[in-house]
């Protein structure tokens, strides 16, 4: 009992706590922000998207840069629902093949060389009868009841299959009517171009290289059996990644005018 009293009352577990709570990144930043006249942007971390490059990459700046924008990155689980209904947000994209085959296999990895996750029971099984996205597919196609039951599972059990663009920017409907939200909007397949569109808008000035945490393939050959599998579980992905091309061509547009 000592013990746990000790373990809970300690500094480092009410930062952990406090952490948690994201207030500082919903409240306490913006409210700077405010006080020092800067705007504030939202980086979404889209799953597989080249986020966690972007983001280390963002950090790395404004710890040199004074600017008058304030860009607040936030983890996987937040989207434009989870903000202020004013907030804007700027984030990357992929396509939804390309991006659900990387999750499936950095899971399987187990996050190597990066993280080192550890699989739940489920993850274990899925990952045992499937050993690639593409034996995943065809076991959602399978005649043998059990085996398409455990391959669709993996779309609920796997955190990486379990993200689609809805989750990040909500349905068709709701990204129409919140788009004017959507600040910048960059592709994985061509991060390095739009690494220094994303410098020029919001730090006013050339990248010195791109940055590269995690490996960004982008030479994947994407076969229709991913495609339909897609639409099956996310009827909307493709449509929303559509919006958001678009979305992209019109801020682009609007900024060499």
């Amino acid at each position: 009992m000592l013990q746990f009293i000790k373990r809970n009352l300690t500094f480092s577990t009410y930062i952990g706590r406090y952490k948690r709570t994201f207030i500082h990144e919903l409240y306490v930043l913006p409210f700077l922000a405010w006080l020092k006249n800067q705007k504030v942007i939202y980086v979404l971390h889209i799953n597989k998207a080249g986020g966690t490059s972007l983001i280390a990459a963002i950090k790395e700046l404004q710890a040199v840069k004074t600017n008058t924008t304030l860009l607040i990155p936030l983890p996987h689980k937040f989207g434009l629902k989870h903000i202020s209904k004013t907030a804007k947000v700027a984030f990357f994209i992929r396509k939804p093949e390309t991006r659900f085959a990387s999750g499936y296999e950095n899971t399987l990895r187990k996050g190597h060389p990066h993280y080192d996750l550890t699989w739940s029971k489920n993850e274990a099984l899925i990952f045992q009868q499937f050993p690639t996205f593409d034996a995943l597919i065809e076991g959602m196609n399978s005649e043998n009841v059990n085996t398409q039951s455990l391959a669709l599972s993996a779309w609920t059990e796997i955190k990486h299959l379990s993200l689609p663009y809805r989750h990040y920017v909500g349905d068709v409907a709701y990204l129409q009517e919140n788009l004017t939200r959507v600040a910048f909007v960059g592709e994985q397949e061509s991060f390095s171009e739009d690494w220094m569109e994303f410098c020029r808008v919001f730090f006013s000035e050339e990248s010195q290289g791109t940055p590269r945490l995690n490996a960004l393939r982008n030479d994947r050959t994407v076969n229709s059996s991913w495609t339909r599998a897609v639409e099956r579980i996310y009827p909307e992905e493709h449509s929303i990644y559509a919006i958001l091309k678009k979305r992209k061509k019109e801020l682009k547009l609007a900024g060499r005018n």
